[in-house]
């Protein structure tokens, strides 16, 4: 007796193709959505990092914290003095800017940016100016819990003439916030929502890292209310 092998019909095969497309339909968001949170979950532990190299820091330097500055050798800008932590003095050049994963958030598009993130420098006392201060001693610090310290850059950088350096990346020349501009919905914005699904990491100089999303800080956030004094 023969036996004949019964194939597949042509609806079997659409109906078969279609489970698979929903299932697919199905798992593909799952999947981005789970990437997303861990590059987020992964930014927010280099933010953490940095804190801790910022607060040692303080500890060796009186009470002082890393403010405003720029590449210039005798006003270096913040990540200088964070990379003298991470590395030791001495111990690292520019060009090893952009391969410190702890300066970095992996979302970030360009690989030769020193850093992705910008560092709140307002003068705490110049509302309603506004203006960026040099160093200044932590303890004048009042709410660290709500104060706004790292946020995520946006994705463009200036390349400009970094020919002192002798290092070829891109010179974002102050990876500092100090403008009401370089806030969320200015003209020269320096946090980034363009990643992570319209959320943002931003530490607080207390040391917690928060997910913020668009419209939820605004530019007292970023006053601590210490009044006028000035900082060499």
């Amino acid at each position: 007796m023969t036996h004949r092998t019964r194939g597949f019909s042509v609806i079997e095969l659409l109906v078969v193709c279609g489970i698979i497309a929903v299932l697919i339909s199905i798992i593909v968001p799952v999947v981005n959505r789970i990437r997303g949170q861990a590059r987020l979950t992964l930014c927010a532990s280099n933010l953490r990092e940095l804190s801790h190299a910022f607060n040692q820091y303080i500890a060796e330097n009186r009470g002082i914290v890393p403010r405003y500055g720029n590449f210039a050798p005798d006003k270096p800008i913040w990540v200088h003095k964070v990379m003298n932590q991470l590395h030791g003095r001495g111990n690292w050049t520019y060009s090893d800017l952009p391969k410190t994963k702890v300066l970095q958030c992996p979302v970030h598009p360009n690989d030769l940016v020193p850093t992705g993130f910008s560092l709140n420098v307002f003068a705490f006392e110049s509302r309603p100016d506004w203006r960026g201060s040099p160093a200044m001693p932590a303890s004048l610090i009042r709410n660290g819990s709500k104060l706004p310290w790292l946020l995520e850059t946006p994705d463009w950088f200036y390349r400009q003439d970094c020919a002192f350096l002798m290092d070829d990346i891109y010179c974002e020349w102050f990876h500092v916030v100090y403008k009401p501009e370089h806030l969320p919905g200015g003209s020269h914005a320096r946090i980034s929502y363009t990643r992570h699904g319209r959320r943002a990491n931003v530490l607080y100089f207390d040391g917690h890292v928060d997910v913020v999303r668009p419209g939820q800080l605004q530019l007292e956030d970023f006053d601590d209310g210490v009044r006028s004094r000035t900082w060499d």
